[in-house]
């Protein structure tokens, strides 16, 4: 591996989307434990009063992408823990 790929692993890239604060903070904690550098974003602007969250969303994860794949797992084990606790799931 060159000096460039390894500049490339550890380069800041959007992982995924977040779709609430809660789960935001959640990530945060568990990515903070593990040591794992990230970045949670908020789409949130008070010129426009919350309104590219409605439609982007919470806002997103970046991270290098070397990680991509643990935090995308975290954070379906999120997901999944939320849908097992929400009593409104038709599941």
């Amino acid at each position: 591996m060159s000096a460039e790929d390894g500049e490339k692993l550890n380069e800041f890239v959007t992982i995924a989307q977040v779709s609430d604060e809660i789960s935001a903070g959640y990530l945060k904690s568990i990515l903070s434990q593990r040591n794992i550098p990230h970045l949670i974003i908020s789409y949130y602007d008070s010129a426009f009063d919350g309104l590219f969250q409605l439609y982007k969303g919470w806002g997103c994860i970046r991270a290098p992408i070397k990680y991509k794949d643990e935090i995308l797992s975290i954070l379906n084990d999120i997901k999944s823990e939320q849908d097992k606790d929400d009593p409104n799931n038709n599941k």
